[in-house]
């Protein structure tokens, strides 16, 4: 009997001494870990702002089943204004969402659904914007980030949606430039020295796009990686003697196009830091398409598909982080939010019937004409009366 009781008890002590005294074998296992980004521009404007042909809340309830049915950990939304709720009910596989801002204009477009918690979410606007009426009217839009710390099993990361400003000409590239600033001057005050993952639909490209100094402002300056560069053009960011040539060879791949093809503007820009290391396995853009025969997408372009694996033997938590849990806003403080937006909106319409009015030399000579009559005629009239 005392044999039958000793050896299993022998057995189970040795177990326990080998694993604490070499943890490597009990913690090997949990050395790596994965996490999977999608990032889609949902194309969610309002139906009469639309530039698509399509029942937009349809659209956004099929794309929502496709989300929903993605198995992808995290998904990163833009332009999810006007019918979210079509889009976020179709959900249901992910507990973790942001609370939407708003629709037009008072939204930013910008959500997150995650299978992992999330915490301490900060919406962030562009201080610099370009296009009233042209270049994707960006200025009448809230457009900016949307920042959280995502908890991975333990693990936390710093995770950025951002949506930058469209179109290419100088102007939105000078703007698309600020923002760059802006957003990696955010980063070194609210996420220096963390695992970093910046995602969305930046309008922005390396090959393209050199006003805007992405290159130089992310990858030289602060120390980001692009993952389609990494995995898919072998490093190269297009700055050396070989970069025309490159660009024809995939410009000649696919037929001159690269929008949602090769270098396009979904993108997955990460950084290291706490002792953690990212290194990404998969990177794909992909057609979401309610219709088999039709590959148009329903997103505004292709969607971003992105598997990183994850590094943590050297990872240590930060014990200096507050975490605090999503909330959904109170009755006042969104109603002030909504006022600002909305004064904001305003703002920035009347600048831009300004700008257009003031942009046509013979409109101006016009006004200004009618202005000086209007004041001539009631100094007219004033002393004119006196007289009598």
């Amino acid at each position: 009997m005392r044999k039958a009781i000793i050896k299993p008890a022998i057995y189970l002590l040795t177990v326990y001494i080998v694993f604490s005294v070499f943890p490597i074998f009990s913690s090997a296992q949990n050395e790596t870990s994965e996490l999977s980004v999608m990032s889609a521009n949902v194309a969610g404007l309002p139906a009469f702002l639309s530039k698509y042909d399509r029942d937009v809340p349809k659209s956004q309830e099929a794309l929502g089943k496709m989300l929903n049915e993605s198995g992808y950990d995290i998904i990163c939304v833009q332009e999810d204004f006007g019918y979210h709720s079509a889009l976020a009910s179709q959900m249901t596989n992910y507990q973790y969402q942001t609370y939407t801002s708003g629709g037009v204009p008072i939204g930013d477009g910008l959500n997150i659904f995650s299978k992992y918690p999330f915490y301490n979410v900060m919406r962030v606007t562009w201080k610099d914007s370009n296009g009233y009426f042209t270049d994707g009217m960006d200025a009448l839009a809230p457009k900016g980030f949307i920042k959280c710390t995502v908890d991975v099993g333990g693990v936390l990361i710093d995770l950025y949606n951002v949506h930058n400003d469209a179109y290419r000409t100088n102007a939105d590239q000078l703007a698309k430039k600020s923002q760059l600033i802006q957003l990696t001057e955010y980063i070194e005050v609210n996420s220096k020295d963390r695992p970093i993952i910046i995602t969305g639909d930046t309008n922005l490209t390396f090959h393209n796009d050199p006003l805007a100094d992405m290159y130089r402002i992310l990858i030289e300056e602060n120390g980001f990686t692009d993952t389609w560069v990494e995995m898919k053009n072998g490093g190269n960011y297009f700055q050396g003697e070989d970069a025309k040539a490159l660009i024809d060879t995939w410009y000649n791949k696919f037929g001159g196009h690269d929008w949602g093809r090769w270098d396009s503007v979904e993108r997955v820009i990460y950084k290291n830091g706490d002792g953690l290391k990212f290194k990404p396995s998969h990177f794909e853009y992909e057609v979401y398409s309610n219709n088999p025969d039709d590959k148009k997408a329903l997103t505004d372009h292709r969607m971003m598909e992105c598997i990183i694996e994850i590094d943590v033997s050297k990872y240590e938590k930060p014990t200096d982080i507050t975490l605090n849990e999503v909330k959904k806003p109170s009755f006042f403080p969104k109603l002030f939010h909504d006022m600002i937006m909305l004064l904001r909106f305003i703002w920035f319409l009347l600048l831009g019937l300004l700008q257009l009015i003031f942009s046509n030399i013979y409109s101006t000579i016009l006004l200004v004409s009618t202005i000086i009559l209007v004041i001539y005629l009631l100094i007219k009239k004033t002393y004119t009366k006196k007289g009598r």
